[in-house]
């Protein structure tokens, strides 16, 4: 491994570790920032009780029903976390986890190495090196992939669920006044054949 080698996959595994930390950071605050405003809002909710039975008065109905409603939201919530969440955000967040490790540990072997006076080639830690440096650029790729493709199946999940049933009948006819509103404004041809635009109001 020469100095030019090292320098220049240090590079690329340290630009993909600030893409694969900025990842991390995303999918851990898409992960917490629910919860967390959830129970931002039990706790408020709580801490007006409090605050009644501190001063020996009986909370009134509302914040009770306010109470209520934001601890079983809260309930609701962390059974669905952890129904459904929790296995995809343990999944991804260790494979970005793993990746970032996987870097700084040969980041570190890559100084390790230069730093070491009348260093040799070391042709292990080259090989190593290059397929750590693949893999990194691999992942970064595969997870724009991955997160295009799941984009794109969210949303035709969407279109196809809002074309079936009572929603998708009222949309056809939603599209057919629409059509029918396009036509109105239509040019129509006069006896004279001049031209004429219906009224937008009829």
């Amino acid at each position: 491994m020469s100095d030019d080698y090292a320098a220049i996959t240090t590079s690329i595994m340290a630009a993909v570790l600030v893409i694969a930390t900025v990842q991390a950071e995303r999918f851990l605050k898409t992960w917490t920032e629910p919860m967390f405003e959830i129970k931002k809002n039990l706790r408020a909710a709580q801490d007006k009780a409090v605050l009644r039975v501190r001063a020996g008065e009986e909370p009134t109905p509302e914040e009770l029903a306010v109470l209520s409603e934001t601890t079983a939201q809260h309930d609701r919530e962390a059974r669905a976390f952890v129904r459904t969440a929790l296995p995809r955000y343990v999944v991804g967040g260790g494979a970005w986890l793993a990746l970032t490790c996987m870097i700084i540990f040969y980041i570190a072997q890559i100084v390790r190495w230069s730093g070491t006076s009348h260093h040799g080639p070391a042709p292990e830690l080259a090989e190593q090196v290059f397929l750590a440096t693949m893999i990194s650029v691999g992942a970064l790729f595969l997870s724009l992939v991955v997160s295009t493709l799941t984009r794109v199946m969210q949303d035709a999940l969407v279109s196809d669920r809002r074309l079936k049933g009572e929603h998708g009948r009222l949309l056809e006819q939603a599209e057919a006044r629409l059509r029918a509103y396009e036509e109105s404004l239509e040019p129509r041809a006069t006896d004279d054949g001049a031209s004429t635009s219906a009224p937008a109001g009829g």
